[in-house]
């Protein structure tokens, strides 16, 4: 029986691990082969970001081997290792066409494949590789810049431009939210803008952009909405991200882009077809929600349809937020599961290393 993983990030190394447990306490390992097919050949840490464009000396502490994870959990089990592209997917025949013109067929298919960021610093946009050489590029920038234009006030822009004002205070960093403050989504506006202000950023609410356009100097020119515009040495995209899905036939997707799946992370009308992670539609886009909410939907969905196990699916549903949102190394703000975190814990956390020493426990 073939069992094909597309992505192989948070999302696709869960599943591979459910997916080898299963295996290996069936008692058949014989019956069944994995194909794990993804872009990048290593894993990458990405909540680690923010602390990367400053300190990219530990870049190369977040990056693991796709292969030496599938080597050291596979107990036996068979498995292969694609590193390629898939371009195409054919659920009624069972079929991928992959980058390079190779057919793969397959029993149960789970897409794992993630989302992207405007920027491959924050998350994998291909290969590994870009995201390594997008974090130097960025640093570099930061560098040589005098007034750095930050544009989105989520958690990654909130954390990235504080990690740029506290490690190079000279710089004039302004952060463009788009909305009515930094973390308006988690009501955290009120602290955040002042722990941000104490940095010596400056924080620009209700102001979009319009266009982006680039002078003969290589400074950038950020037009508004509104009409104005300024000009900054640089700028950094924070905002959105997209989902992994360009591969997947368009009717089976929302129109965000999204692959449509049930309560069970099921592909409505092909049960052979499972999700996982941010790709999934009614899913959302966090490792949190990977690990505490979508994990358990998932295995159960697993037991029952390809390993045919009478269990009792689980219906997914959103947990109560749980985010932790340094703000320098001196602390920040947060939630874990809908209850305000101290400015202490986040320090102690996440603040300190931006959990760079941790980050790997999962991947190796």
């Amino acid at each position: 029986m073939s069992i094909v993983i597309i992505g192989s990030n948070v999302a696709g190394i869960t599943a591979i691990g459910t997916i080898f447990k299963e295996i290996q306490s069936s008692g058949q390992k014989s019956k069944y082969s994995i194909t794990v097919v993804s872009k990048s050949s290593h894993i990458y840490g990405n909540p680690t970001a923010p602390r990367l464009l400053v300190e990219p000396q530990h870049a190369d502490k977040v990056f693991f081997s796709v292969e030496n994870y599938l080597k050291n959990h596979s107990k036996g089990v068979k498995y292969e290792f694609i590193h390629s592209s898939v371009d195409k997917t054919d659920f009624n025949s069972k079929i991928l066409t992959l980058s390079s013109g190779k057919e793969l067929k397959y029993d149960y298919l789970i897409i794992a494949s993630g989302s992207h960021a405007e920027s491959p610093a924050f998350k994998l946009h291909g290969d590994y590789l870009e995201s390594k050489k997008a974090i130097k590029e960025v640093n570099k920038s930061i560098q040589d810049s005098g007034s750095i234009a930050i544009l989105g006030g989520g958690a990654t822009g909130v954390e990235t431009a504080s990690e740029i004002a506290y490690s190079f205070p000279k710089k004039k960093v302004t952060l463009f939210t788009g909305a009515e403050g930094p973390l308006s989504a988690i009501g955290k506006s009120i602290p955040a803008s002042k722990k941000l202000e104490k940095l010596g950023i400056k924080i620009v609410n209700k102001k979009r952009f319009s266009s982006i356009d680039s002078t003969d100097t290589g400074a950038s020119v950020i037009t508004f909405a509104d009409g104005s515009s300024e000009t900054f040495d640089f700028y950094l995209p924070t905002y959105g991200v997209y989902p992994n899905s360009d591969f997947l036939d368009s009717k089976y997707l929302d129109d965000n882009g999204y692959l449509i799946v049930d309560k069970n992370l099921a592909v409505r009308g092909h049960s052979d077809v499972i999700a996982l992670g941010d790709v999934a539609s009614i899913t959302e886009n966090s490792i949190v929600d990977i690990k505490f909410q979508q994990t358990k939907v998932f295995t159960q969905t697993v037991k029952k349809t390809i390993f045919k196990k009478d269990v009792k699916l689980v219906d997914y549903s959103r947990g109560k937020t749980t985010t932790l949102i340094p703000i320098s190394k001196n602390g920040g703000v947060g939630l874990m599961f809908g209850w305000s975190v101290p400015n202490f814990l986040v320090k102690q956390i996440k603040s300190k290393d931006f959990m760079i020493s941790q980050v790997g426990k999962d991947y190796i």
